[in-house]
C-alpha cells in the first residue's frame, strides 16, 4: 500500500522552506535537538505536535503553505482540482486516478465518492454522460454542507457543472437558501452562479426560469461587494449562455460567442475552450433527472478537539480509521480520537491529506480546544490587518505589535517579513520607512531566486520587490516570476506574481524603455494562458507599455479594454487603469459601476 505524504516527503517539504529562507538548523530548532531536526529533514524521525509548532512558527510558514504538499500527493483525493476539471487535463486525471486506486485498495465511502468524481471530471464535457443515482446520491451528501467551501468542495463541484440533474441543483440550491445565515453574501452568489451555469449547460430551462428572479435579486443585493468582483466574468458567461439556452435566436448566440472569441483573442485558450465545452453541451444535451435523489440536508458539528475535527471529517467521507492508508495501526487513531494519545506531526499530517485538512487544523486544536492556537499570528495576518486599517496610527499599532513578535524569529525570516510589512505601510500609507527598502532588495531577491520552495512570505515579496528592485534587476526578476506562473498556475501567490510583472512593466517603460521592451518580447515568447483578473491586468499592462513605447498602436489598447469588457474583467481594468491611467484619456479603461455589474 502507497503511504500519500511519508516522511521523507513532508521532511523535503521542510528542508526546502528552511534552506531557501536561509534559516540555519540551529536557529529553526533552537526550542529542540537540530540532529532531531535533521533526521526529521531526511525522514527518519517524526517529530511531536508541539515540535512541529515551533518549527512552523520559526519558518514563518502559514497554513497556505501547505497547500502544495496536499496538490502535489497524487495518492490522495484530488485536492484544488477545479483547474483540472476545466482545463479538461485527462492525462493528469488519469494518473491522479490510478494513484489514488493503488493507495486505496478496499473499497469504503472515499473510495465511492472518488470513483463518482473521477468519472464526472472525465467525462463531463460529453453531451450524453450521465451520473447514475448511486454516484450522484454519494456527491450530493458530500455536500451536504454548504458553508464548507474548501478548494476540495470546488473541484467536485466544478466536475458536476454539465452532468449535474436538475433534482441535484434543485438540492443544492435549497440547501445554499437555508445556510445563508451562515454563509458570507458573496458566498452564496458564488455558488448560486454555478449552479445557474449548470442548469445552463443542461438547458435545464424550468430550472432557470424557476429561480431567475431570485438569483437575480441576489446579485443586485451583493454585487456590490469587494468579495464579488472575481466572479463577474464567469458570471457574464453564465448570464449569456442562460440567454441563449432561453431563446437560442442568432443574437444571443453571437453573444456567446462574442465572449469566446474574447478569450481566444487574449491568448486565455483554456478559458476558451472550457467555455466553448459548454456551449457544446449546452446545445447538445437534454435536462437530466434523478428523481429518486434524496435531500439529506446536515450542518456542521464544530469541535473543539482535535479528535473531534478528525471524527467529524471521517464521518463526512463516510470512512473509518481502518480504511486509511496508514503505516500505523488504526487502533492508534481510535486512541488520538478519544483523547486517550498524541500523534506525532508526520501521522497527523498523513491523516489530514487524506481527509483534506491542513495540518494546522488539527494543530490549531491539538492542545484540547480550536482557540490553543500555540503561536503568534503570522506574517499574513499582520499584512492583511494592515492593508484594512483605516488610518496610518492603527496600521503603525499592527507593525509595532509585529516587531515585538519578530523578536522570536530567526534574523533571516524576521528581516524579510519587516521588508514586507514597511513595504506595506510605505505602499498603503506612505509612511517613510525606517530601514532603506532599496538596500534590502539585492538580497531578497538573491534569497528568491535560490529557493525552490515559495509560499506567503514570498509572495509577498515578490509584491513589493517590483516597486523597489533596481531597473536593471527587473528583467530577471519578472523572468523567474513568470516562469512560476507557467509551471504553477494553481499557485496561491498567483495574483502577486502577475500584479509584480505589470508594475514592473510599468517602471521599465517609463526608466529603461530599452529593457521594457526586451520584457515584453520575452512575455511575448511564452503567452500566458490564465483567465484570473491579475493575469488579465499582466496582459493589459504589456498592451498599454507596448503602446507608450510606440511598439502598438493606441487601437491595441482599445481593443484589449473592449475584450475585458466583454468578459466581465473590471477588476483587470481598474488595475490597468492605476498603472496607466494617467498616460490616456480618462475614459479609456472605463466600465459601467460597480453597483450595477451584475445587473442584466
Amino acid at each position: 500500500m502507497t503511504i500519500p505524504i511519508g516522511l521523507a516527503r513532508l521532511g523535503q517539504f521542510f528542508h526546502e522552506f528552511r534552506s531557501g529562507r536561509g534559516v540555519a538548523l540551529t536557529a529553526a530548532a533552537s526550542s529542540f535537538s537540530p540532529a532531531t531536526l535533521s533526521r526529521f529533514e531526511r525522514g527518519n524521525q517524526d517529530i511531536s505536535a508541539a515540535k512541529a509548532q515551533r518549527l512552523i512558527d520559526a519558518l514563518g510558514l502559514e497554513p497556505q503553505d501547505f497547500l502544495p504538499l496536499l496538490t502535489e500527493a497524487p495518492e490522495i483525493f484530488p485536492f484544488m482540482a477545479r483547474g483540472l476539471v476545466e482545463g479538461q487535463a485527462q492525462a493528469a486525471l488519469l494518473k491522479r486516478q490510478r494513484a489514488f486506486a493503488a493507495a486505496h485498495p478496499t473499497p469504503s465511502g472515499l473510495t465511492t465518492l472518488a470513483d463518482a468524481w473521477f468519472a464526472a471530471a472525465l467525462h463531463w464535457a460529453e453531451p450524453t454522460f450521465r451520473l447514475s443515482l448511486a454516484a450522484e446520491q454519494r456527491l450530493a451528501d458530500f455536500l451536504v454542507v454548504p458553508e464548507n467551501l474548501t478548494p476540495l468542495e470546488e473541484g467536485i463541484r466544478a466536475a458536476l457543472i454539465a452532468p449535474a440533474s436538475h433534482e441535484l441543483l434543485e438540492i443544492l440550491w435549497q440547501r445554499s437558501e437555508r445556510m445563508s445565515h451562515n454563509l458570507r453574501k458573496d458566498y452564496r452568489g458564488v455558488l448560486l452562479i454555478d449552479y445557474w451555469l449548470s442548469a445552463a449547460a443542461n438547458r435545464d430551462t424550468d430550472f432557470l426560469t424557476a429561480h431567475q428572479a431570485e438569483l437575480t435579486a441576489e446579485l443586485a443585493a451583493h454585487g456590490h461587494l469587494n468579495a464579488y468582483r472575481d466572479t463577474l466574468p464567469r458570471w457574464r458567461f453564465a448570464q449569456r449562455l442562460a440567454t441563449w439556452v432561453q431563446a437560442p435566436t442568432p443574437a444571443h448566440a453571437a453573444a456567446v460567442t462574442a465572449y469566446l472569441d474574447a478569450e481566444r483573442a487574449v491568448g486565455h485558450l483554456t478559458a476558451a475552450t472550457y467555455y466553448a465545452a459548454l456551449y457544446a453541451h449546452a446545445q447538445a444535451a437534454q435536462p437530466a433527472h434523478n428523481p429518486a435523489l434524496v435531500d439529506h440536508f446536515g450542518t456542521l458539528n464544530t469541535s473543539q478537539t482535535a479528535g473531534g475535527v478528525l471524527a467529524q471529517r471521517l464521518r463526512l467521507f463516510g470512512v473509518t480509521p481502518e480504511d486509511l492508508p496508514s503505516d500505523r495501526d488504526p487502533s492508534t487513531l481510535r486512541r488520538y480520537m478519544n483523547g486517550q494519545s498524541q500523534l506525532g506531526f508526520g501521522a497527523m499530517t498523513q491523516v489530514s491529506a487524506e481527509l483534506a485538512l491542513l495540518p494546522q487544523t488539527l494543530l490549531m486544536s491539538a492542545g484540547g480546544t480550536a482557540k490553543h492556537v500555540g503561536h503568534k499570528p503570522g506574517l499574513y495576518s499582520y499584512w492583511y490587518q494592515i492593508t484594512d486599517c483605516a488610518t496610518v496610527a492603527a496600521a503603525e499599532q499592527l507593525y509595532q505589535q509585529f516587531r515585538t513578535d519578530a523578536a522570536a524569529l530567526p534574523t533571516p525570516i524576521a528581516t524579510a517579513q519587516d521588508f514586507i510589512l514597511q513595504a506595506t505601510l510605505s505602499d498603503q500609507f506612505a509612511v517613510t520607512p525606517t530601514i532603506g527598502l532599496a538596500k534590502h532588495t539585492p538580497a531578497a531577491f538573491t534569497q528568491l531566486v535560490q529557493s525552490n520552495r515559495w509560499g506567503v512570505q514570498e509572495g509577498l515579496t515578490i509584491k513589493y520587490l517590483a516597486e523597489w528592485l533596481a531597473a536593471s534587476d527587473l528583467p530577471l526578476f519578472c523572468d523567474r516570476v513568470a516562469r512560476r506562473c507557467r509551471d504553477y498556475p494553481d499557485d496561491i501567490n498567483g495574483d502577486f506574481y502577475h500584479a509584480a510583472i505589470a508594475t514592473s512593466l510599468k517602471r521599465l517603460a517609463t526608466t529603461a524603455p530599452a529593457l521594457a521592451s526586451q520584457l515584453l518580447a520575452a512575455l511575448a515568447r511564452d503567452p500566458l494562458d490564465q483567465d484570473t483578473a491579475p493575469a488579465w491586468e499582466q496582459g493589459g499592462a504589456a498592451v498599454a507599455t507596448a503602446v507608450v513605447l510606440g511598439d502598438s498602436p493606441h487601437a491595441a489598447l482599445t481593443t484589449w479594454c473592449a475584450r475585458a469588457r466583454t468578459t466581465g474583467q473590471y477588476v483587470a481594468l481598474d488595475a490597468v487603469a492605476a498603472l496607466w491611467g494617467d498616460h490616456f484619456p480618462a475614459d479609456t479603461f472605463a466600465h459601467p459601476a460597480w453597483d450595477r455589474a451584475f445587473h442584466s
